[in-house]
């Protein structure tokens, strides 16, 4: 993986739990590596491309924020959003959310 697709992803991704993370990871760099592919066709050299799609990605401190919605947060180890009295069909439904994001 490339260097600064990886500090990206460190940092969108800082704090979650492990499979949150791994998640991310599989979903950026498949968003990455798409984008590569597009500017890659359009002309662009690899370096340009690997720029453009890093761009695309967007402020990773904005992501950071939407993955702290979704998934679990490691220093809280629980869902987010959810008060101190939930139940285990919550956590069962926030485990889905790790399988299953929403699109």
């Amino acid at each position: 993986m490339n260097i600064d697709l990886q500090a990206w992803i460190n940092e969108a991704s800082w704090g979650l739990e492990p499979l949150a993370r791994e998640k991310i990871t599989e979903q950026i760099t498949e968003h990455y590596e798409e984008a590569v592919r597009h500017y890659r066709s359009s002309g662009l050299d690899a370096e340009e491309a690997h720029w453009k799609a890093l761009e695309d990605l967007g402020d990773w401190g904005a992501a950071r924020a939407k993955y702290e919605k979704l998934y679990f947060s490691a220093v809280d180890k629980k869902p987010k959003g959810l008060g101190k009295g939930f139940s285990i069909l919550s956590i069962i439904g926030a485990l889905l959310l790790l399988r299953f994001p929403p699109e």
